[in-house]
C-alpha cells in the first residue's frame, strides 16, 4: 500500500515525460508488475506501446486512491516561498502532499512537470488541493484529465483491434478492453 510519506522529497524535476522512472522514483513498481492485464498487454504489445502507458497510468491512479481520498492540508502560498522546516510534521505533511499532488497531475496529463509549468496547465495544484476538501472530488477530476488526454488513444486501438476477428473472439476481446478501461 502507498504511503503519503513516499512522496516527501521525491525529485519529479524531469523534463521529459518518462512514466517507468517516475514510477521507480516513488516505488510503485510492484503495483503495475502484480496488475494482470497492464502485464498482459506488455507481453503483447511491449512496454513503450501507447496502450501499454495507458494501462500503467491507470493502475497508478487506482493505486493512489486511498491517499487521493483524504483531506489535503489547505493551500498555503506562504509554503512556496518560506524555508521550510523539514522537522516540522506540518510542513513535511504539506510537502508530500505537494508532491504528491504533481506526482498525481502529470500521471493523470501525461506531461511533466516541467512541461505542466510551461503550458501553465489548469487545473493547478491549488485548485487540485482545494477539490481534496470534497469527498473523491480531486481522484474524479484526476481521471477526468486523464480521459480527455487517453480517449483518442483508446478508440483508435478499441477500433483496430475490432477489425479482423471473429464474432467469439471479438467478444473475448472486447469484454477484456471493457473491464481494463472501465
Amino acid at each position: 500500500m502507498v504511503k503519503l510519506e513516499q512522496f516527501f522529497g521525491v525529485d519529479l524535476s524531469k523534463r521529459e515525460y518518462d512514466l517507468t522512472s517516475f514510477i521507480r522514483s516513488v516505488g510503485l513498481e510492484k503495483e503495475i508488475q502484480q496488475h494482470a492485464s497492464t502485464q498482459a498487454l506488455e507481453k503483447q504489445f511491449g512496454e513503450g506501446n501507447r496502450v501499454v502507458q495507458i494501462s500503467k497510468r491507470q493502475v497508478i491512479l487506482k493505486s493512489l486512491r486511498t491517499l487521493l481520498g483524504n483531506k489535503f492540508l489547505p493551500y498555503d502560498s506562504i509554503f512556496y516561498r518560506k524555508e521550510c522546516n523539514t522537522s516540522s510534521d506540518s510542513d513535511r505533511r504539506y510537502g508530500a502532499e505537494e508532491k504528491l499532488l504533481q506526482f498525481s497531475l502529470m500521471i493523470a496529463s501525461g506531461k511533466s512537470l516541467h512541461q505542466i509549468e510551461i503550458e501553465k496547465f489548469k487545473p493547478d495544484i491549488q485548485y487540485l488541493r482545494e477539490q481534496s476538501a470534497k469527498p473523491d472530488k480531486l481522484l474524479n477530476k484526476l481521471e477526468g484529465i486523464m480521459s480527455e488526454d487517453t480517449r483518442a488513444d483508446i478508440l483508435a486501438f478499441k477500433k483496430k483491434k475490432k477489425g479482423g476477428e471473429g464474432d467469439d473472439e471479438k467478444d473475448k476481446k472486447s469484454s477484456f478492453w471493457q473491464r481494463l478501461f472501465s
